[in-house]
């Protein structure tokens, strides 16, 4: 029985006519952090240094890089694992091991 109607693409973030009436002062930008969230996000990535092996610690921060427009990850896993020579299963792996370290250090 086939499945009901739909598509796989992703929805656009602006028609073609918004982008071409753009002008300098209304230039799409993400939304300013408040100095809370900040504050919140200095001492995330003071965790990060917690994990003491490079290649996970590396794996991890690949992992918190997310556009701030669109809110998806910058890079997938296989192109972490093509970055770091493995494969995209084992750096996943070590990404869980690296937040597996800064759980155990920050909640114990």
């Amino acid at each position: 029985r086939p499945s009901s109607c739909g598509s796989s693409w992703q929805e656009t973030l602006m028609e073609l006519d918004d982008l071409l009436s753009l002008t300098a002062e209304s230039q799409i930008r993400p939304p300013m952090p408040t100095s809370a969230e900040i504050s919140r996000m200095d001492e995330a990535l003071g965790w990060v240094s917690w994990i003491q092996d490079t290649a996970h610690r590396r794996v991890v921060l690949f992992w918190m890089m997310i556009h701030p427009l669109s809110g998806q990850h910058r890079y997938s896993w296989r192109q972490i694992g093509e970055k770091m020579g493995r494969d995209h299963k084992t750096v996943k792996g070590w990404f869980y091991k690296g937040v597996a370290v800064i759980t155990k250090k920050k909640y114990t």
